[in-house]
């Protein structure tokens, strides 16, 4: 063997001292340990000088090249050091991984499948494959890996985490929930994980509104402790100008800024002066700029931890602090315990309620909190006129006057909402309406890189039922217009339950598309009443899941009434609530004010208590 100097402090000076391969691969692999990359990697590249076939040395410098950001160079590395030992399946590994990264997924697949078949209980290789086949839309293939994994590594939380969320995915939350729970079990310190099972519990079927504020209430007593609450020093003049802070990490091309964007963008600035706490990573895009550039003073935040935050809150004077994130991801919930402002509201984003005495005002409507439920929760509920708004995030397509049924000779129903809202009771029931209405066909646009993954579980549904898969139409992710331009492609929509559509129930009114909802018992699963009741179209919630199957036989039957609807509903939509962006904000901003007047009346009287006291 040829020997190789020992580095010094500079590895390009060796001292007189030499080492066998072993040994100064040995020492490479201490200082990768020690994060000495440059060092380590001189030695490796003296290795495979003295011998070119030093897999191991190969495989180390293609680690190095990827830690330091040189992509290209890693896989090449690691392309060399599988090719230099058949049976190394920790490069052939390696090599995967990064191909999935690079979303080369077919190729990624298959140095996966390698590596595993190198050696079966390679756990890192199953967990590997299990994201590659999510990437490639193959979900059963994805879950089996995933089941593997938890078997060698059943104390992993971050897998139960991973699996619970491809569960839902595919439409089976009842067994996400009890995946989550034992992720919640392994890792009872991951509030972000707590938060995931908290938002798997709206897509069940069956879980209750009860549950659902016991588990929000839960997660407040493990991650959001008493903090003294310290003294407000805002103005107290009751008519001043408000200081209104907006917390969301969803200032972005998302359906949360369009549920909420117009109360920053048509604020009225003379009475409120707006402030945004962008708690996203990353440089944001076009909505990002849009809400920039309105006139707010914005506050990149997500470096900052609470205390900082919390700080930063303090020193704007910021008088109401709306939360626009409640569970959802990015969300800043601990720093709501601390109370940075007098007054703290949740909304818009995901209004299902925090579970935090902090947090004063829940916004809601009369449609999704009826008034008998509203002791459930801990904050004080307040109506707006509908609970979330649609703001446009470019021009929406004219609406096609002509109903595709009578270009086609046959109905076309869609689903467009998010897949893991779509169990599969769900999927069953449109499969019986689909047998129940012959020759009609369904058509999926979800927001998807890889169709299949909405597509896989549905085909398995319709094959059980005998129906024929070219019945069922898939699209995936598409441009902002091309969605909307989709709504086009189908006479009426079958709405997910209990977990019902959102934002994209507001986009199919305005594009002439009515809906097929039921009748919910949960927050989530009741805002399609307020939406349709806008519009008049109350009569298309069924009573009962009992009914959904009739009425989609009956509704989609009449095609004069679809014809009809199609002219009109845009010009209702325009002319309620909805369409009047001013109007809306200005019913939010009342409620601003009545909220702030109410605080500034109870310190008032505290201060009066006081005073008599003294």
């Amino acid at each position: 063997m040829t020997p190789l100097s020992e580095p010094g402090n500079d590895v390009t000076n060796p001292v007189s001292k030499t080492l066998s391969l072993d040994e100064a691969f040995n020492l490479a692999l201490d200082l990768f340990q020690q994060s000495r990359l440059e060092e380590a990697d001189s030695i490796c590249l003296q290795l495979v000088g003295a011998c070119p076939e030093h897999a191991e040395a190969t495989q180390m410098r293609g680690v190095i090249a990827y830690q330091q950001g040189r992509i290209e160079e890693a896989e090449a590395h690691f392309r060399n050091a599988f090719a230099l030992k058949a049976d190394y399946y920790q490069a052939c590994h390696l090599l995967s991984e990064l191909l999935r990264e690079k979303n080369h997924f077919d190729e990624a697949l298959e140095y996966g499948l390698k590596a595993v078949a190198l050696r079966d209980d390679f756990v890192e290789g199953h967990l590997n494959l299990a994201r590659i086949y999510r990437g490639l839309g193959r979900m059963e293939a994805s879950l089996s890996h995933y089941g593997k994994v938890a078997e060698y590594w059943p104390e992993n939380a971050h897998v139960f985490a991973e699996w619970g969320f491809v569960l839902g995915e595919v439409g089976r939350p009842l067994e996400a929930i009890q995946v989550l729970r034992k992720g919640v079990e392994l890792a009872p310190d991951d509030a972000d994980l707590y938060s995931r099972l908290i938002l798997t519990m709206e897509l069940a079927p069956g879980v209750t509104i009860q549950e659902h504020q016991q588990a929000r209430v839960g997660w407040v007593a493990r991650f959001a402790p008493s903090f003294p609450q310290r003294r407000f020093t805002n103005d107290l003049d009751p008519e001043r100008r408000l200081r209104v802070g907006y917390l969301s990490a969803d200032f972005r091309t998302h359906s949360a800024a369009i549920a909420y964007g117009v109360i920053i963008l048509h604020a009225d600035r003379q009475r409120f002066e707006l402030y945004c706490y962008n708690n996203q990573s990353g440089s944001g895009d076009v909505v990002t700029d849009r809400f920039r550039e309105s006139g707010v003073i914005w506050r990149d935040v997500h470096a900052l931890d609470d205390a900082a935050l919390e700080q930063l809150i303090r020193q704007d004077g910021i008088d109401l602090l709306v939360d626009l994130s409640g569970h959802s991801q990015g969300n800043r919930m601990t720093l709501l315990a601390r109370k940075p402002a007098p007054i703290q509201m949740s909304g818009w984003g995901y209004l299902t309620g925090t579970g935090m005495e902090t947090v004063d005002y829940l916004l809601a409507d009369p449609f999704i909190i009826p008034q008998e439920e509203r002791s459930l929760f801990s904050e004080t509920v307040l109506d707006l006129p509908v609970c979330i708004h649609n703001l446009p995030l470019e021009p929406y397509p004219e609406v096609d006057p002509i109903p595709p049924a009578q270009r086609n000779g046959y109905i076309t129903f869609g689903c467009f909402n998010r897949m893991d809202k779509n169990h599969l009771g769900v999927m069953e029931m449109w499969a019986r309406v689909l047998q129940a209405v012959p020759d009609s066909r369904i058509r999926f646009c979800m927001p998807v890189e890889h169709p299949g993954m909405a597509e896989e579980p549905f085909r398995q549904v319709m094959a059980r039922m005998d129906i024929d898969p070219s019945r069922l139409m898939v699209r995936g992710r598409v441009p902002y217009y091309d969605h909307l331009d989709s709504f086009n492609q189908v006479d009426l929509l079958l709405d997910s339950f209990p977990h019902v559509g959102g934002v994209t129930s507001l986009e199919a009114l305005r594009m002439g598309v009515p809906m097929i909802s039921v009748k919910g018992a949960t927050i989530s699963a009741r805002l399609n009443e307020s939406f349709l009741s806008l519009v008049g179209l109350s009569d298309w919630i069924a009573e009962h899941e009992s009914d959904y199957v009739e009425m989609a036989c009956r509704r989609s039957a009449d095609l004069g009434e679809l014809a009809r609807l199609r002219r009109e509903l845009r010009s209702r939509f325009d002319q309620s609530l909805m369409g009047d962006h001013a109007a809306y904000t200005a019913s939010v901003e009342r409620v601003y004010r009545q909220v702030w007047q109410r605080y500034v009346a109870s310190v008032s009287s505290v201060s009066s208590d006081s005073a008599v006291l003294l």
